[in-house]
């Protein structure tokens, strides 16, 4: 059986949804954005041939089509009105042999009530559109089916519950449908999208605002323990010790086990100026380093081995942190080695 020159439109799809979400700006006010697909999407065509047998009840199935994308396919019903509702005797009138597979090419909306080359038989169709995870029906045919046992929703007609109007016509280029469906997610950025970042200041005392204990409790020594035994020293006065994410301005005091000040250290990344500031190294920020050597009045002296405790102050907060020390043999290098 043969139907010639079927006439098909193509779809131009929009999604003209869109609604206004809370933006919090830098200053901490709140405006609104508009969110909206201001696009056509994009036709999808998928490989029947490649979806697994279980899930080609399904086509054109949801989850490869991309987002932005939209796929459709049709299937075909001889006579759709002649009265058949029953499985057993639809499966004559289903098209490409009631495989399911359906019929001619994806994305066309083949138009309805055609005319066999003998003009004794009608071809009518079923469309199934796939957006964004849901799927939509537009069904001159009335059949509501794939093949003759696969339905397309729940409600399928049957020789008990016929349809009682059919269509009296078809779409016409220019004409518009609106489909509608609930829950999903909306808001996705695609191509183009501007993405605004805004970043905290991760320092409260950039504000003005006193640190707490709890906040001090991120500073760390590192290496811990620190091992002074290796020959590739050039000297002993190598040797370092950093203190990491400290705050802007703090003092560190560094104590023996036995509560004997061995070093202060004062931290301090605010200048009293802009090219004081400007001065800072970046290996200076949230971070100081302690070079083992102690200081006094008279001399310098290499830390021995031993646990040091470091106690880290900013404000009226406080931090404890304890590490060791464990010295080795050095020697000078000379030249040529």
């Amino acid at each position: 059986m043969t139907f010639q020159d079927v006439e098909y439109l193509e779809y131009d799809i929009r999604n003209i949804h869109a609604f206004n979400r809370a933006d919090q700006k830098i200053d901490g006010t709140i405006d609104s954005v508009r969110v909206a697909y201001d696009f056509n999407l994009t036709p999808q065509q998928l490989d029947f041939s490649k979806i697994p047998a279980a899930q080609q009840r399904n086509f054109p199935n949801p989850e490869p089509v991309i987002p932005g994308n939209f796929a459709s396919a049709s299937y075909g019903w001889r006579n759709s009105r002649n009265g058949e509702w029953s499985a057993a005797r639809l499966r004559f009138y289903s098209a490409e042999v009631n495989t399911g597979r359906p019929v001619g090419k994806q994305l066309r909306y083949y138009k309805s009530r055609n005319l066999s080359t003998t003009g004794k038989d009608t071809l009518d169709f079923c469309h199934v559109i796939t957006i964004g995870g849901a799927q939509f029906v537009i069904d001159p045919s009335l059949r509501n089916r794939r093949t003759s046992s696969v339905t397309i929703t729940g409600t399928a007609p049957t020789s008990s519950n016929p349809p009682t109007a059919y269509p009296t016509g078809d779409f016409q280029p220019g004409d518009k449908v609106i489909l509608r469906t609930s829950g999903g997610a909306f808001g996705f950025p695609f191509d183009n999208a501007k993405a605004f970042i805004d970043v905290a200041q991760y320092d409260p005392g950039a504000n003005g605002a006193a640190y707490t204990n709890e906040q001090l409790e991120q500073v760390q020594v590192v290496p811990n323990p620190y091992y002074v035994s290796h020959e590739g020293m050039s000297t002993p006065f190598e040797g370092k010790i950093y203190f990491t994410r400290l705050p802007r301005e703090c003092k560190i005091s560094i104590y023996t086990t036995n509560g004997e000040l061995v070093r202060v250290i004062e931290h301090k990344e605010l200048g009293s100026d802009a090219a004081e500031v400007q001065s800072i190294k970046r290996s200076e920020i949230a971070a100081d380093v302690w070079d083992l050597l102690t200081r006094s009045s008279q001399s310098k002296r290499r830390a021995a081995s031993q646990m040091f405790v470091a106690k880290i102050e900013a404000g009226g907060a406080s931090v404890i942190r304890k590490f060791s020390v464990v010295t080795g043999t050095a020697r000078f290098v000379g030249e040529g080695e």
